[in-house]
């Protein structure tokens, strides 16, 4: 890109090219996108639509962002450059979310087209309740309803409440194997410290509504310690919602004090949750499916042990007919910081391991290969192949 915005490109290219051989990119002015959005059944423009250009793929990672549609249903995103790689994504109260593929509008292609149009399908929509232990109602209560789709209410005086459901097929989560006819809805308020999850019926949902009972939000110690059983303080612990494999923040990030300890809060009644922990030098930790929450098998304390990653693995890369590649890319999929670079012989030297079994990557052009290793693995050998074409 020019120093004045007026010319630019992006390119991927093959890493080995770019250090061995002159690269040419050919700059072009830069492409605006015009989004549209209207009502699928009416027709009808809508005005104040969140719609957002995300960049993807590495190409065009220095551009994105939102803006609302004008009066005329209508919105223009600029400076936008050739060959970038960029989807669309739409949300409204009341209509399901829309998103192109990711990176499906690549600027300049044949497939590229400056102007999108965008018809939202209104949602279905499902109605409950909110009370407290007593039976009163809880007004202004956070609803949320907690899948790939995540939709909002907040309940009225009288606590009720109006919330968009999706489709079973959009209703996956980030697990595939979650259960596409169950919605999870969690029901909070943050001036009361109250709340509940609860998991219902889809169909039962639309057709007689839900009545969602909270209680006062229960605390959970997280306990760190080394494989000395020595604590750890200042360790950074994350707790998640689960629901099917994402997940919603539970509470704000802490961190362990001198005992090793950090009290989480805001843990909802009936939830499912899971723990991240990390800590600069020590093996990250993630448990899953800690609850439900004020169930009899709920215990307000969770442990972890954290290994130390002192650990130097070392390893070769080779092709499917055993040759070695030189300049391949390594990396460990627990940790994503760690990253080295084949040499010769397809050498590599990776440090920064915990002793127990993680899982190696390598890469090199469009060949991938991957690798379990652990401390009694020794040296390690990774075949990389071209992916299968179908």
């Amino acid at each position: 890109m020019s120093k004045d915005g007026k010319l630019g490109a992006y390119a991927l290219i093959d890493r080995h090219k770019l250090l061995t051989e002159p690269v040419r990119i050919k700059v072009f002015p830069p492409k605006t996108l015009a989004v549209t959005v209207k009502d699928e059944q009416t027709g009808r423009p809508l005005a104040g639509i969140d719609v957002n250009l995300t960049a993807w793929l590495g190409r065009s990672g220095d551009y994105g962002g939102e803006s609302k549609t004008d009066a005329a249903g209508r919105v223009v995103f600029s400076n936008i450059y050739s060959n970038g790689s960029y989807s669309v994504s739409a949300r409204a109260k009341g209509y399901r979310a829309y998103s192109t593929e990711f990176g499906s509008l690549v600027v300049g292609s044949k497939n590229w087209k400056s102007a999108q149009m965008i018809r939202l399908k209104k949602a279905d929509m499902a109605k409950g309740r909110v009370i407290d232990e007593q039976g009163r109602p809880v007004s202004g209560a956070e609803i949320e309803q907690v899948s790939w789709e995540k939709t909002e209410a907040t309940t009225d005086a009288s606590g009720n409440f109006e919330i968009a459901v999706p489709d079973e097929a959009q209703n996956l989560a980030w697990d595939r194997r979650a259960n596409k006819s169950v919605v999870m809805l969690k029901a909070s308020h943050s001036g009361r410290d109250i709340g509940a999850v609860v998991m219902v019926g889809r169909a039962d949902v639309l057709a007689k509504g839900v009545t969602i009972t909270t209680h006062p939000a229960h605390e959970v110690t997280v306990a760190i310690k080394d494989t000395e059983g020595k604590p750890l303080k200042n360790v950074e612990v994350e707790a998640f919602l689960d629901h099917g494999g994402g997940g919603v923040g539970a509470s704000m990030t802490q961190r362990t004090n001198e005992a090793g300890e950090t009290v989480i809060s805001s843990m909802y009644h009936g939830g499912n949750y899971s723990f991240m922990t990390e800590l600069p030098g020590y093996y990250p930790r993630f448990s899953r499916s800690v609850g439900p929450v004020g169930g009899e098998d709920w215990e307000n304390r969770v442990e972890f042990v954290l290994e130390r990653t002192d650990r130097t693995q070392q390893g070769t890369v080779v092709d499917a007919d055993g040759r070695p590649i030189v300049g391949a890319t390594v990396t460990c999929s627990a940790i994503r910081e760690l990253k080295t670079t084949t040499g010769e012989g397809g050498k590599f030297t990776l440090s920064g391991l915990p002793a127990s079994e993680v899982l190696l990557h390598a890469s090199f052009s469009q060949m991938r290969g991957s690798a379990p290793v652990s401390k009694a693995a020794g040296d390690v050998v990774i075949t990389v192949k071209e992916p299968v074409r179908k």
